[in-house]
């Protein structure tokens, strides 16, 4: 059987400014595509919205944080709640 494909309500590619991390329990960030725990996400970090492809579909979206030309950094996945929370609307 096919899987349905999720629609999601952000659009990958969508970049933005982190205003709010209260409430956000996947608030890490990590060095590339390891397990390195490097931080977590803070006010003011701009990023760039980008799906997940995780198989738990709850948790649809991850961030690249911008303006690292040197190495790429990545959030913990993400429901879409925690991302309109980031984004400042509730």
């Amino acid at each position: 059987m096919e899987q349905i494909r999720k629609i999601h309500k952000y659009k990958e590619g969508l970049e933005f400014t982190i205003v709010n991390t209260e409430g956000i329990s996947n608030d890490c960030i990590y060095l590339g595509d390891s397990l390195t725990c490097i931080g977590e996400l803070q006010k003011g970090y701009k990023v760039k919205l980008m799906y997940s492809r995780n198989s738990n579909r709850e948790l649809e979206y991850v961030l690249q944080l911008l303006g690292n030309e040197d190495c790429k950094v990545f959030s913990d996945y993400l429901t879409e709640d925690e991302v309109t929370k980031l984004m400042g609307n509730n």
